[in-house]
């Protein structure tokens, strides 16, 4: 008989919820990692892309700083990466998100 565990894995977006701003920078790529210049940000496994979208979560604007300071030798990477950091810290900051909104609508 299966646990009620094992029926419900975690999925690596619930994972990478709880993790903390260390966690998160621990698990993130090197920067001079050769699959970061070759393949960009698509290629990589979805949990890192996550941790990315949490690094957003967890830093808010402060995350697009840390993600071109870091990776700023690959300007698609830096792209695809910040893409996913506005995401993370748009979907937990009703500010940004009415900030966003209002700059678009004039």
């Amino acid at each position: 008989m299966e646990t009620s565990q094992s029926a419900n894995p975690l999925s690596a977006e619930d994972e990478t919820r709880g993790l903390s701003l260390d966690e998160v920078r621990a698990g993130l790529p090197a920067a001079d990692s050769p699959r970061i210049a070759s393949d960009g940000i698509e290629a990589l496994p979805e949990q890192i892309r996550l941790l990315f979208k949490r690094l957003g979560t967890l830093r808010g604007a402060s995350a697009l700083d840390e993600i071109m300071d870091t990776y700023h030798e690959t300007p698609g990477f830096v792209a695809g990466a910040m893409t996913l950091a506005i995401i993370g810290w748009l979907e937990t900051d009703r500010e940004a998100v009415q900030a966003v909104l209002a700059a678009l609508g004039g």
